[in-house]
């Protein structure tokens, strides 16, 4: 809630979580509940951002919320994968993606395409 939007937000606009099974742990006070209505319109903004991004090169390409929603969930995951092995002089593509923890299946697959990685460990 008033946060910048999050892997949990991207899972629930992606219908990922039943929000009335989620834990209440958001809010200023910690206890409120996931809200799907506050999730969207922030989506909805970030969308309109992109979408009326012109770098010149664009060709009337449009991302749907969903797009973007799947896109920031495992890019924002990727992210320190990448720099953690580039930092150490290493490939990502020449390891195994060890995945772990409840969402773990959800992204697997694309964080590995998106790092060249060919093999995946679901523990």
């Amino acid at each position: 809630k008033n946060g910048p939007l999050t892997v949990t937000d991207a899972n629930l606009i992606l219908g990922r979580l039943v929000p009335d099974y989620f834990p209440k742990i958001f809010g200023k006070n910690e206890d409120q509940p996931l809200d799907l209505k506050a999730t969207q319109i922030e989506f909805e903004k970030l969308a309109t951002s992109i979408n009326n991004f012109d770098d010149g090169r664009s060709k009337e390409i449009k991302k749907s919320i969903d797009e973007i929603a799947y896109g920031l969930a495992n890019e924002t995951m990727c992210r320190p994968i990448r720099a953690l092995t580039e930092a150490k002089g290493y490939s990502a593509s020449n390891h195994i993606l060890a995945c772990f923890g409840g969402a773990s299946g959800q992204h697997a697959c694309a964080i590995a395409q998106n790092l060249c990685i060919n093999r995946i460990l679901i523990h």
